[in-house]
């Protein structure tokens, strides 16, 4: 007995030579025996917690497969299905394992089980191949690109581990670049056949109440910038939005609205910005964003989306009590649309149609005062046109109202005597306000109308610049008739 060392594990005597083993050795067989003992005394939990492991992804399976077969849903993944029986053939193996049978069919199921959770595995994948898949940053949204032959459709409207199908689209989408503008709203950029870029929006929610149909364009309408890059510039007015990128500017009517949160702007048939109302973002009771709301300006590209926050310059802290905003106002964001659209859109206004309320000055001069004052002779001069007479212009006075960037308002003061061919004319004075805004070759200048404000965007001076002009023969002008023979 001095020879050997007696060990009992469990049930079993272990007899071991003491010449074979030293203290250290010893030390190193009891910790693995003891191991062992601790392996077999949970090992018959271990193995109910695998069958009932195993057994619920199997029902699962079933329930998965009649929810398919009886509803319209299809599952996240098509290999979904295929990647749960791995997991069920995975435990079946290591429960196997476990039971340690020393039998030719302890070896067959173990071999079995096992290539068939690799089968099993590959066969997920193979049929995956096609689908395309995203998760919103908060975990609550999926967006599914699913392509068949011919054509894709997207899924979103999920239950659990299903979708719904939301968009059948035109053309399979290899390698799509999918992005989340926030977390209710998952932008798709692909490329056409054609080569054009084409953006669809998925949304998953609302910023209003969810019951009125909202202009998302519409309520944007303002100027924004983001503070962290003022190189970029966005105008929203009047349906058009104008984009101002290092002192580029472009306007995009071509519009395509997605749900009531997003919308793509496109050139050339190539989609080129996403707009987006971001999170937390609440809207008013005429559908304005409101105050401090922000939106994300996002530059669509096949690999690369820069985003951009932007804030809006134009709106300030409003009475609640007094949500909708004054005629006067809209009618001044439309006039203001007007002018930045006909400039983005024909930088140098070489087809500009001049009218009795909106004329163009082509100079090199910085001097608003003068420049008022030819854009006032050209406003008259168009006036008569429709009139058999002449008249003999006065500038009296010429206020500046308020000023912006290249921009600014100014009152006109004038006296006007008009003598028709037809009739016995008259004199009188009178007052025009022009809304003045530079251009490449000079200035643009629209008459503002009665009920319009023409400051809209401007910052009003609280003591207007006043310039008497009544004794400086330049401002002084006669008209002849344009019907004399």
């Amino acid at each position: 007995i001095e020879r050997f060392y007696l060990i009992k594990v469990n049930d079993e005597i272990l007899i071991l030579e003491k010449n074979h083993f030293s203290n250290d050795n010893y030390l190193e067989l009891f910790n693995r025996y003891e191991i062992i003992d601790l392996q077999r005394k949970y090992s018959k939990a271990i193995i109910i917690i695998l069958m009932i492991a195993a057994t619920l992804i199997s029902l699962g399976i079933v329930g998965s497969l009649f929810i398919l077969l009886t509803t319209e849903y299809v599952l996240i993944f098509d290999g979904f299905l295929f990647f749960a029986a791995t997991l069920v053939f995975l435990i079946i193996s290591m429960l196997s394992l476990m039971i340690k049978l020393e039998s030719y069919n302890f070896k067959k199921i173990y071999l079995t089980f096992t290539v068939l959770a690799f089968l099993s595995f590959a066969a997920g994948i193979i049929v995956s191949r096609g689908n395309s898949f995203s998760i919103s940053p908060d975990l609550k949204h999926f967006l599914v690109i699913k392509n068949k032959e011919e054509s894709a459709i997207a899924y979103k409207y999920q239950k659990f581990i299903f979708v719904k199908e939301y968009k059948l689209l035109a053309q399979p989408i290899d390698n799509p670049n999918i992005t989340w503008l926030s977390n209710d709203c998952g932008a798709v950029v692909y490329q056409k056949r054609t080569g054009e870029i084409d953006t669809f929006i998925m949304t998953y929610g609302v910023r209003d109440d969810g019951i009125r149909t909202i202009d998302v364009a519409n309520s944007m309408t303002g100027d924004w910038i983001d503070y962290n890059n003022e190189t970029i510039k966005l105008s929203v007015y009047d349906g058009s939005v104008i984009i101002k990128e290092h002192g580029i500017e472009t306007v995009y009517d071509n519009i395509e609205q997605f749900g009531a949160l997003a919308i793509v702007l496109s050139n050339n048939n190539n989609d080129q910005w996403m707009i987006s109302i971001d999170d937390g973002v609440t809207l008013d009771e005429s559908d304005m964003i409101k105050y401090r709301g922000t939106i994300t300006l996002t530059k669509i590209g096949l690999k690369q989306i820069d985003k951009y926050t932007m804030n809006c310059t134009t709106k300030t802290a409003f009475n609640e009590e007094s949500a909708y905003e004054s005629e006067a106002t809209t009618a001044g964001k439309m006039l203001v649309a007007k002018m930045k659209k006909a400039i983005a859109k024909d930088p140098k206004l070489k087809d500009f149609d001049e009218t009795s309320n909106q004329v163009k000055v082509e100079t090199t001069s910085t001097n608003m005062i003068e420049v008022a004052r030819d854009a006032l002779f050209f406003i008259i001069d168009n006036q008569l046109k429709q009139y058999d007479g002449d008249s003999q212009v006065n500038v009296n006075a010429i206020e500046i109202l308020a000023k912006g960037d290249d921009e600014c308002l100014v009152n006109v003061k004038f006296h006007q005597a008009l003598r028709l061919n037809s009739a016995r004319g008259d004199a009188a004075n009178f007052e025009y306000q022009l809304r003045i805004k530079k251009y490449q070759l000079g200035y643009l200048c629209f008459l503002i109308n009665y009920g319009v404000d023409g400051s809209y965007g401007l910052t009003k001076l609280e003591i207007p610049e006043v310039n008497d002009t009544s004794q400086d023969t330049a401002y002084q002008k006669y008209f002849p008739s344009y019907f004399e023979e």
